[in-house]
């Protein structure tokens, strides 16, 4: 099966593809596990470290993120 952002999940197979920039990662399901858990650790790590700031245009309401660190003391 296709996903809608290029990624693959091949049941018979039991291979799963996902393409991220000018590279495609190729793994077998327990690789995928693997892989996914380590990118959910990063991702808590990330969004503990840091925080988005919103800027809104008044004008046209574009809406503008700004990622900063948090400053830990």
């Amino acid at each position: 099966m296709e996903l809608a952002h290029g990624a693959t999940v091949s049941l018979l197979s039991r291979k799963v593809s996902v393409p991220i920039g000018d590279i495609t990662l190729n793994m077998d399901y327990d690789s995928f596990i693997d892989f996914s858990t380590q990118m959910q650790e990063i991702a808590i790590s990330f969004a503990a470290a840091m925080e988005v700031q919103a800027y809104v245009c008044e004008t046209c309401g574009n809406v503008n993120e700004v990622l900063h660190e948090k400053e830990f003391e």
